[in-house]
């Protein structure tokens, strides 16, 4: 139970980081918007979406290879730190000119190329980064990262404000934001430099082999990345162009509230995934172990968040947006709350699948995740608007659940993943007869606190019922849990 509990604990980690970082993107937006009115909002939007895409191909996929191979052989810490350090900052670079290079080409005014190119010079620091926070969590680490994080985060964000509120303009805003990713990236290479030490530090092997190697390697993750980006991307462009930018910002508003949602399953697995990588190498039997604690914990944390954006969407986008009129998305997102269930599965899968070398089955279900993106999406939108998108949306995600599934099935034959959901099934079923009931019964916040309350109290009742099942499963996984082999 102690290292089931190190594992949850590294997912706590993993989530207030990432909650943070999401609300200085918010609190940016925000201010931006209040202060400095629509054109340097727009600008702000439109640099930032470009930035995503260009941070995408700068850092290549790596945090996902670096962890895996740095978590099953420490002694490649060296390697990877320099080599792929090397890697990501070459690719910044061309990143940076890149992403100026196509502000000018499309056409876009001086002010707008001029928070481009502030806005860039934050993909080298962000790459850099990305590197040293996947080393530290092979390490074990995690907490680290947070850590790390947290100062730099809510200096972020009271800089916005303090700005804003002193008169100053968006490029100010801007180069204080470049600034503290450096401040960012000195810390996380600070706390690098302790975890490692002198040892490691002297063994760095920066070659044109070494890069050869991870660069060759890493091609598989990128292209997951960026096909995945493209085919979420599309449905937007699809809802856009065929429903308008009234109907696209009811869909946004939506998909909004599910990453807020997703960043518990997200993180859940983000924080087992070093732990799957060292299992990888030890026994089937401990992947098998590790596969289905992971499995039976993540249905446990997403359908009560399903469920909760199900019965109670109305209510929480009045909370968030403060406008009656955003309450027309709560019936698209209901269909879209099990896109939520699907991404979490996906994410268990392909972790195993990564874990096991397995990318490749993980890239061919993301090409069919697409192609059924493309497919779907143009025809049920136009047939039948928001409804349709959201199913699009939907169904995509479950042709990418049933390749992962397959993919999963032929390695490990005889997984009981039926079995394994019936428990987390009934406690969701239970809590959604509970919140039928307290709809008309009882006010909607009491509601949501007392179901969720009740729906653990049932599953924790469930593991204090069957403590021999859960020892039993542990004790496989155990070797896998241990820690990074020296």
């Amino acid at each position: 139970m102690e290292k089931l509990g190190r594992l949850l604990g590294n997912a706590s980690w993993l989530f207030v980081g990432d909650f943070l970082g999401r609300l200085s993107v918010f609190v940016l937006y925000a201010l931006v918007a209040r202060w400095l009115g629509t054109t340097q909002f727009g600008q702000l939007s439109l640099g930032l979406t470009l930035l995503s895409t260009f941070q995408l191909l700068a850092t290549m996929g790596l945090k996902s290879l670096v962890i895996r191979e740095v978590s099953r052989d420490l002694t490649a810490t060296g390697s990877y730190l320099a080599n792929g350090g090397a890697l990501v900052t070459g690719m910044a670079l061309v990143a940076m000119l890149g992403m100026y290079l196509l502000s000018i080409v499309l056409g876009y005014s001086l002010d707008t190329r001029h928070v481009i190119a502030l806005l860039s010079l934050t993909i080298l620091p962000t790459a850099l980064s990305t590197i040293c926070e996947a080393l530290l969590q092979a390490h074990g680490k995690t907490h680290l990262i947070t850590l790390t994080q947290i100062p730099v985060h809510l200096l972020r964000m009271g800089s916005i404000w303090v700005l804003l509120e002193l008169r100053y303009d968006l490029d100010m805003v801007l180069i204080s934001n470049v600034a503290l990713y450096v401040l960012g990236l000195a810390l996380l290479v600070v706390v690098l430099a302790r975890v490692l030490g002198k040892q490691v530090l002297s063994a760095l092997h920066l070659t044109e082999r070494g890069i050869r190697s991870v660069l060759r390697m890493s091609k598989a993750f990128l292209g997951i990345e960026v096909v995945y980006s493209i085919a979420g991307s599309s449905l937007f462009i699809v809802v856009s162009k065929l429903l308008g930018e009234d109907q696209l910002a009811l869909y946004n508003a939506g998909t909004q509230l599910l990453s807020v949602a997703s960043m518990i399953t997200l993180n859940l697995v983000a924080a087992a995934y070093p732990v799957l990588c060292r299992a990888a190498t030890v026994s089937p039997g401990s992947m098998r172990a590790l596969t289905s604690i992971l499995w039976q914990l993540m249905l446990s944390a997403v359908l009560p968040l399903v469920l909760t954006l199900i019965f109670f969407s109305p209510h929480l986008f009045r909370v968030l947006y403060g406008r009656d009129e955003f309450a027309a998305a709560s019936v698209p997102l209901q269909v879209l709350a099990w896109a939520l269930a699907c991404q979490a599965v996906n994410g268990v899968f392909g972790r195993v699948l990564v874990a096991n070398n397995g990318e490749r089955a993980v890239m061919r279900s993301v090409l069919a995740y697409a192609v059924a993106t493309v497919v779907l999406a143009p025809l049920l939108t136009y047939s039948y608007g928001l409804m349709g998108a959201a199913c699009a949306a939907v169904g995509a995600k479950l042709v990418d659940v049933w390749f992962h599934y397959q993919a999963v099935a032929q390695r490990y034959p005889g997984m009981a993943f039926v079995r394994q959901s019936i428990w987390p099934a009934m406690a969701a079923g239970g809590l959604a007869l509970y919140w039928m009931w307290a709809a008309t019964n009882l006010p909607w916040v009491l509601a949501l606190g007392s179901g969720i309350g009740m729906y653990f109290a049932f599953l924790g009742a469930r593991l204090i019922a069957r403590p021999g099942h859960w020892q039993d499963m542990l004790l496989h996984a155990r070797a896998g849990m241990d820690g990074p082999a020296a």
